[in-house]
């Protein structure tokens, strides 16, 4: 969308789920997804905004039972997270944080 690739620093330094906890955890500070949206962010200069002014194409962390996801706000304006059946809308009172893409 942007033609930008986010995830380049972490791109084949990982072979197994414990090297990309560790790897995630040197690039953000801590292996969560909270921790590496807030580093891709700041490394992109996207601004953080309100989540209610999120808008299409933006990213908002949501909370969920345990921890924090990374959803897209769709072209509605709906907030789009990924489910056990793919994408799936949730609530937006679930949006804590957002960025503008």
């Amino acid at each position: 969308m942007t033609g930008v690739d986010v995830a380049s620093p972490l791109r084949e330094q990982y072979g197994s789920r414990k090297q990309a906890f560790r790897a995630i955890a040197k690039y953000a500070g801590h292996p969560s997804v909270q921790a590496v949206t807030e580093r891709v962010t700041a490394d992109h200069r996207m601004p953080e905004i309100s989540p209610s002014l999120a808008q299409r194409g933006d990213v908002a962390l949501i909370t969920r039972n345990y921890d924090f996801s990374l959803a897209l706000v769709g072209l509605d304006g709906g907030i789009l997270a990924a489910g056990a059946r793919g994408y799936e809308r949730v609530p937006p009172l679930l949006a804590v944080r957002a960025w503008r893409v």
